[in-house]
This record gives structure tokens, C-alpha cells and sequence, in this order.
């Protein structure tokens, strides 16, 4: 993996070992719709990069203990549900033709998304009968869509 295109194409800068590292700790954990991590705290931001780049996991809930976070991951799926929680609009999402209400509830969506979602930022969801991507910011999870 070219880390250098990951910087100019994200703006995100990863070492080649921290990447990588990343990567196999994400497939050897990641065998069931679900998974616990526990991973050191300066090393958060990369790994939270590299899930969403290269996986179709996204983190459900998180917790500090010590100089760790511990944290839920959940595969997505086509009943996973997100909510509004800041109003969207054209000037925030210029991809959109409409605004979305903060509360309004969005599926995600299983679409081809290579090359048209930047997971880095957001995930597509359903909007309509369309996909957009939504950046993270702007939703909460509500229900993972998985059986625990």
C-alpha cells in the first residue's frame, strides 16, 4: 500500500507498518458480525482510519480504560439504522438535492459504493431510493442490524 496516496487522497498520514498492522488486527479479529478491540490510545486514529478504508465494520460504542479504548465493532448490513443527529443540507453534503431533518432515520445501504463514498468521512445511506454518503458527524447509530 502506497501510504503517501493515502495522505494526498484522504489528507490522512499512516505509516506503511501502522497500516498494515492495523489491517491484520482488524482480519484476525473481525471472523463474526461482531467483535470486541481493545487498542492503545495513540493508536486510535489509525486504526479508526483503517476499519473504515478497508472494512465494512464501524464501531458501535467505545470506552476508555486506562491507556486503552475498548471498543464494539459490528459488520453493516441492510437493517443497520442511523439517525440524524444535525440538520443536512446542500451547503454540508454538496452531493445532496435536498436538506435532511436532524431525527430523520437513514438505512444504511449495500450498494457498489467503490469510488463514490470516501468511507474515511461517512458511509452511504439511503436517502429516498438513492445512496448518499453521510458524513459521520452528522448520524448516530441507532440499531446495528445484527442479533447479539
Amino acid at each position: 500500500m502506497d501510504t503517501g496516496r493515502l495522505k494526498r487522497k484522504y489528507g490522512y498520514s499512516i505509516s506503511e507498518d501502522d497500516y498494515y498492522r492495523h489491517l491484520k488486527l482488524i482480519s484476525t479479529s473481525s471472523k463474526d458480525d461482531t467483535f470486541q478491540i481493545r487498542v492503545h490510545k495513540n493508536d486510535w486514529k489509525n486504526f479508526e482510519f483503517v476499519l473504515r478504508l478497508r472494512s465494512n465494520y464501524i464501531v458501535s460504542d467505545k470506552e476508555v480504560k486506562d491507556d486503552f479504548i475498548v471498543a464494539s465493532c459490528f459488520k453493516l448490513n441492510e437493517d443497520t439504522r442511523f439517525k440524524v443527529i444535525k440538520s443536512i443540507s446542500v451547503k454540508s453534503h454538496p452531493h445532496l438535492n435536498q436538506t435532511i431533518a436532524r431525527g430523520t432515520i437513514l438505512k444504511y445501504s449495500e450498494e457498489p459504493t467503490y469510488g463514490v463514498v470516501n468511507r474515511y468521512k461517512g458511509i452511504p445511506l439511503k436517502v429516498g431510493e438513492s445512496f448518499f454518503q453521510i458524513n459521520y458527524e452528522y448520524i448516530k447509530l441507532i440499531d446495528s442490524g445484527v442479533d447479539h
